[in-house]
């Protein structure tokens, strides 16, 4: 099951788009073809966009209610003459023929994607790979699990209609959920039919075309398909599968004793592939998992000439520590927390009281560093981890071919190690030396301490209890108020203090879910360590350490 790449499963014959053709032309393929995902892809083929049945039903609201000739003909015209850029997904994830297709499954099970483009390295499209392509290794795997039987893992939280409401409800009701299939059911919950996403289009295209068919709001009973296959919860696992790939059904309703009691779909049967042999659940640390599934997208962009201030707006408002410079579509330069601090030092030091000019008038391109470390969405997050380490960085951005598509933080690493479940001690990979200031000294004297020490941050203290975090982003942001203000004021109380003997993994749980960039090992009463993000990716490189 591990050397299962995504080339062994993933569709070679894809059908594409260009991002200028139409949302009916792309109805028409969808329909025509039986898919649910259409790529968009530029003159060279490479991949630019997603389009998805959810796409066409949210562009198409409000399309049930009755037409005249008129307003009907108005419709198809503009459905015509929209471009399908208009509504794709440009933040697409992609995958390698070559990535384990465990990881994909989990990648699409994580992020309820129904379908993974498949591209090579200058990010053409050579393939896809769907929910449908898994049931495959669904299939070798419950092969070697005759004892599972659909009622272990359907679905019984359910969403339903009855078949005398709209359809515009189970466009909403779709869309709200995320979910492509509705059962639609009697009073006591006998199952009377089924509605797709593709029923919903099929009746969209049919609404356009001939505008006197339905009624002023056309109902489930309408469109809904009243011949569907069910199982029960009896029934064994591998025989639903089977049904789901000979008959390509995307779904088979649950039946107990006459009446609705759950439903699978191709996404349960995912969820149980991944429940099996997901990075998660290996029994030996993954440090081989991909950036791609951890890394942070889109990325906040500036331009060469843009100015220091523009730079500083966005680090505060996104609150990151650098930003990727870009000139058109290449990546030239990055600009960091650390650039600005540079720049502007002798005048956070020096200045007495507040000065509306604070950044001296430069242009990014004067400021950034032009050597851009890279890294490729389908490396190990280890590997990046070790970049990270070995040139003092804390951040990668992750390109493929000349496209930057992600970035890669030492904060994005640390969910890394959570998963990878280092269960070795905080104070083994704590930084021992720690840089202190008490609470009532200066801003400015803390600013200085940033300077002399080398460091990006430093504790404050009351009475030897840890209090908060000053680091370059509070010196950067203290810049309205006075020298001589109690770092207090300024310092950042988003902090954890954690014990020595802390697990690793759990703390890094811990920092990643409350978005904390700094540990604080107390022990004793006394303050004995401190683990930042760099730290996290020392711990993430998969070098073991003698304990």
């Amino acid at each position: 099951m591990q050397d299962v790449k995504v080339s062994d499963l993933m569709t070679r014959k894809v059908v594409t788009l260009h991002r200028e053709q139409s949302l009916t032309l792309a109805d028409e393929l969808m329909r025509l073809d039986r898919v649910r995902h259409l790529p968009v892809v530029d003159e060279s083929g490479k991949l630019v966009g997603l389009v998805t049945h959810r796409d066409l039903l949210a562009a198409h609201l409000g399309s049930f209610t009755r037409l005249n000739p008129e307003t009907a003909q108005a419709a198809i015209d503009l459905r015509f003459a929209i471009p399908i850029e208009r509504i794709m997904t440009t933040d697409v994830w992609s995958v390698r023929a070559e990535t384990p297709a465990v990881d994909t499954a989990q990648l699409l099970h994580d992020n309820r994607f129904g379908c993974a483009p498949v591209v090579d390295d200058q990010r053409h499209i050579i393939g896809i790979v769907t929910e449908a392509d898994f049931l495959r290794l669904v299939l070798d795997m419950l092969a070697q699990e005759q004892d599972l039987h659909v009622r272990d893992f359907m679905t019984t939280d359910l969403i339903t209609l009855r078949p005398d409401q709209g359809l515009s409800v189970a466009e909403e009701m779709m869309t709200l959920r995320q979910i492509r299939h509705l059962p639609v059911v009697d009073e006591a919950g006998k199952l009377l039919g089924l509605i797709t996403h593709r029923d919903l289009l099929a009746a969209q295209y049919s609404a356009f075309s001939h505008a006197s068919g339905f009624p002023a709001e056309a109902r489930a009973r309408d469109v809904m398909r009243e011949d569907v296959w069910t199982v029960s919860p009896d029934t064994p696992a591998i025989e639903a599968a089977f049904n789901l790939r000979d008959h390509v059904f995307g779904c088979l309703p649950v039946i107990e004793h006459g009446k609705l009691a759950g439903i699978i779909t191709e996404a349960d049967f995912l969820a149980l592939l991944v429940a099996r042999y997901g990075p998660g659940r290996r029994a030996t640390p993954r440090y081989d998992a991909p950036v791609h599934y951890y890394m942070s997208s889109p990325v906040q962009v500036v331009k060469p000439e843009d100015d220091l201030d523009r730079v500083h707006a966005l680090l505060s408002a996104h609150g990151i520590s650098s930003l990727a410079v870009v000139d058109g579509t290449a990546l030239v330069g990055v600009i960091s927390q650390s650039d600005l601090l540079r720049v502007s030092l002798p005048r956070l030091a020096a200045r007495r009281r507040v000065d509306a000019r604070w950044l001296p008038r430069r242009s990014v391109a004067e400021v950034m560093t032009a050597e851009v470390l890279t890294v490729r969405p389908h490396d190990t997050v280890s590997a990046a981890a070790r970049r990270l380490v070995q040139h003092d960085i804390h951040r990668l951005f992750v390109v493929e071919g000349k496209v930057l598509v992600g970035v890669l933080s030492t904060m994005d690493v640390t969910a890394a190690v959570r998963d990878i479940r280092i269960d070795q001690p905080v104070s083994a990979h704590m930084t021992a030396i720690v840089f202190a200031i008490d609470h009532t000294e200066s801003v400015s004297s803390g600013v200085k301490l940033l300077d002399r020490a080398h460091v990006s941050g430093v504790v404050v203290l009351d009475e030897g209890w840890p209090v908060g975090i000053f680091s370059q982003r509070e010196a950067l942001a203290s810049r309205h108020m006075p020298r001589d203000t109690p770092v207090e004021h300024a310092m950042n109380q988003a902090f954890l203090t954690v014990p020595g003997n802390m697990p690793l993994y759990r703390v890094a749980g811990q920092a990643a879910a409350l978005g904390v960039r700094r540990v604080v090992v107390f022990d004793a009463g006394q303050v004995i360590g401190i683990l930042t993000g760099m730290d996290f990716a020392r711990a993430c490189t998969g070098e073991a350490l003698s304990t």
